[in-house]
């Protein structure tokens, strides 16, 4: 039982290569949809959850940041207890940077690229999707610095990173997914 994190900057493709390389693997893919409903358990409301979801909290963590905060450490650990899972964002490789049998993988892309695919995703015009990448980038910088005391573009918390725009989404998942299989088969020995 493996878990598999997926950290990712907007507009690098990430969202699409982790459902991809869950259903290759046979895993549950959790992401943003599935963590608001699993949040409520733990008594946020939705509106505390976007309010507080991969932000950066500025200087001092207002008590609906660390309700936020907790709940995300309690949710994503139960995931990986559970395993056979991948992880999309909320700072996974950094909660699970230690957890038995997990992979952390790192999804980049030039910010040229990421900027055009979230203009053509959300229908912005360039300029705004120029500000949706900076404000994306600089809020999940600032929530893994300030809350988990690590550098979210540190090459070393990761397993490996992947640099999207050369690569063929399928072929990358048929290799990470043999990879995975393989490693965590080694790893029962």
């Amino acid at each position: 039982m493996a878990v598999v994190t997926i950290s990712r900057q907007k507009g690098s493709g990430g969202r699409i290569l982790a459902h991809k390389l869950a259903k290759k693997l046979g895993y549950r893919c959790v992401g943003k949809d599935e963590l608001l409903e699993l949040s409520k358990k733990y008594g946020l409301l939705p509106k505390e959850f976007e309010a507080a979801d991969e932000r950066d909290p500025g200087f001092f963590v207002d008590d609906v940041e660390e309700r936020y905060f907790i709940a995300m450490n309690k949710i994503i650990w139960k995931l990986a207890e559970e395993g056979d899972v991948v992880i999309i964002g909320r700072a996974g490789a950094a909660i699970l940077q230690h957890f038995p049998h997990s992979y952390h993988i790192r999804v980049i892309a030039p910010v040229e690229d990421r900027i055009k695919r979230v203009s053509e995703k959300y229908n912005l015009s360039y300029q705004q999707a120029t500000k949706e990448v900076e404000r994306s980038d600089k809020n999940r910088a600032g929530y893994h610095r300030r809350i988990y005391k690590v550098e979210i573009d540190n090459p070393q918390l990761y397993d490996l990173v992947l640099n999207t725009p050369k690569l063929d989404i399928e072929r990358t998942c048929d290799f990470l997914a043999d990879s995975i299989k393989k490693s965590h088969a080694r790893s029962q020995l």
